[in-house]
């Protein structure tokens, strides 16, 4: 369904499946997320990392256009957010040092 606020968020599941990655990711109601990324050659959901989330509204830094962020507490996969703008989902990827975000490292495989 279609998400539009940090409340329908919870309980939904993503998935990306590129040519060249996949991830999937499930956000649990209780606080806590599932994150899994392959690759196609894998042909199954491998490297499950396990952790916590925040939700929080936010705003695009190039577009200024809205956007949904699940913050992935300490996730090291190289995926540590989802953003939905205008109900369109988006991988995105940052650096963490000492459990602190501070660049963003990978390409956004959505956009």
């Amino acid at each position: 369904g279609s998400v539009f606020s940090t409340k329908d968020i919870k309980g939904t599941t993503w998935q990306y499946c590129g040519s060249d990655l996949w991830y999937k990711l499930q956000i649990n109601k209780d606080g806590t997320y599932d994150f899994w990324r392959s690759t196609p050659v894998q042909g199954r959901w491998e490297n499950h990392e396990k952790g916590r989330y925040k939700l929080y509204e936010d705003r695009d830094y190039n577009s200024g256009e809205k956007m949904i962020v699940v913050d992935l507490e300490k996730n090291y996969s190289g995926v540590t957010c989802l953003t939905i703008t205008n109900g369109v989902p988006s991988f995105r990827g940052y650096k963490y040092e000492d459990g602190v975000r501070v660049e963003k490292t990978s390409r956004n495989p959505w956009n």
